[in-house]
């Protein structure tokens, strides 16, 4: 990031994603290392049976972007802990548990519906406005 900051940026507007093979508390950690902020993406974090990190306030402070999706529906995730990006109305129960945790605690500037067809994004949009409004009346 060195070279990134000679140059004039902040390490901040660098996000680091979760992915398969880093879970959110290792993203949060490399992150806190470096300077960068954090993108948590919802379906590699329950595809891969990750938790979010235990560090409320670690994580609040670094969370710039989420993407959301649902990984794989209320029959659970597939053998090898593959995952696809569906419409947000096919979460699990504790995947929509978990995003309207991320919802009421963590502030991001952007959230991606990661979904590749209208349609999709037109219901996980209906799905995401609803989630947000129970958030906001504390539901």
């Amino acid at each position: 990031m060195t070279a990134w900051q000679a140059a004039g940026h902040d390490p901040a507007d660098v996000l680091l994603e979760n992915t398969e093979t880093a879970s959110p508390g290792d993203v949060l950690a490399l992150a806190g290392a470096l300077g960068c902020s954090v993108c948590l993406d919802l379906g590699h974090m329950l595809a891969m049976g990750h938790a979010l990190p235990e560090d409320e306030s670690a994580l609040a402070a670094a969370v710039r972007m989420f993407h959301v999706y649902a990984p794989y529906g209320e029959e659970g995730p597939p053998p090898g802990r593959t995952h696809v990006h569906r419409p947000l109305q096919h979460l699990a129960p504790e995947g929509r548990d978990i995003l309207v945790w991320m919802l009421g605690h963590l502030r991001p500037e952007t959230i991606v519906v990661e979904v590749f067809a209208p349609n999709h994004l037109l219901e996980s949009l209906a799905v995401l406005n609803a989630l947000i409004a129970s958030v906001e009346a504390g539901s």
